[in-house]
């Protein structure tokens, strides 16, 4: 388990891209994440919670849809510490 505000030690490809997606195009709905992949919805909802625990990705539902963003006080450090390629 994760504590809020650090890092898995080994992130998979997915949660790299889904951090791509929300950096580059912001806010996206579960599904249009889903979409994006070759994988099931609890799939995508498993890397998504691994990333909230972590602390860049924000969720708000709005009736029965769930959309997801970058915690944009944590963008300097996710850049800095997560990819560290950048």
């Amino acid at each position: 388990m994760t504590r809020r505000g650090s890092f898995p030690r080994s992130a998979s490809r997915y949660e790299e891209r889904i951090l791509e997606i929300l950096r580059d195009e912001g806010e996206q709905h579960v599904e249009e994440l889903v979409s994006r992949f070759n994988l099931a919805l609890p799939t995508i909802s498993r890397n998504l919670k691994i990333l909230q625990n972590a602390g860049p990705v924000l969720d708000e539902r709005r009736g029965k849809k769930v959309f997801y963003s970058l915690r944009r006080g944590t963008l300097a450090s996710l850049v800095a510490g997560y990819f560290g390629r950048f």
